[in-house]
Order: structure tokens, then sequence, then C-alpha cells
């Protein structure tokens, strides 16, 4: 069976960062948060089996041991980056939902 590829980028750990980390999208856009790579590192990277999506993943990532992610353990405010079949697609973690993150600011609910 043939896998794509996940990471999980985290706000990083600088202090400039500290008031975003575990805030919805709506926290970020209101106060004017970028999420940008200058914001984020990647917390973890792996594979997914062909086909998972965000939500698979998602549920994968709170069952991993915090141990494995480089900044904190997985949750609201992180950013799912999956390839499959060559596309890329970034989903910003929310309590409830996803935010499809596209080169503009408007997300849609995934």
């Amino acid at each position: 069976m043939s896998s794509d590829v996940c990471a999980i980028y985290q706000i990083d750990n600088s202090e400039k960062n500290r008031e975003y980390r575990c805030r919805s999208y709506e926290y970020q856009i209101q106060h004017g948060f970028m999420i940008t790579a200058d914001n984020y590192g990647t917390g973890y990277s792996g594979t997914a089996s062909r086909g998972m999506g965000a939500e698979a993943i998602r549920k994968k990532m709170e069952s991993i041991n915090p141990d494995k992610f480089k900044i904190r353990k997985f949750g609201v405010s992180d950013v799912i980056g999956l390839t499959a079949a060559g596309k890329t697609s970034f989903f910003y973690v929310d309590k409830d939902r996803f935010c499809l993150l596209y080169t503009s600011p408007s997300p849609r609910d995934y």
C-alpha cells in the first residue's frame, strides 16, 4: 500500500507568539496573527496511509505520545500539511473544525 506524506506545523516557541498558541482561527484573524512559516515550525512529520484525510490524521495525532512532537502536544492552532497524489493542502486545526488554508486570507471549512 502506498503512502502519502503529512506534517504538523506548530506555532514556534518565540515569546512574540506566546498568546497565539492554542487559539482558534477566528482569534488569530481578529488579532492580526499571520499563519505563515515565519511563525510556525515543524512539530512532526511522517507518512499517512493513502486516502487518509485531515480528520483521520487529527485522530492519529491526538493519540500519539506528546514526546513525539518537537514543539508541543498536537492541538488547536496547529496546521496539518498533507501531500497526496502530488498535491499539498494545509488545514488549520480548530476546536470543532478545520479551515483549509489558501494563499488568500479566506478559509474554507473542511
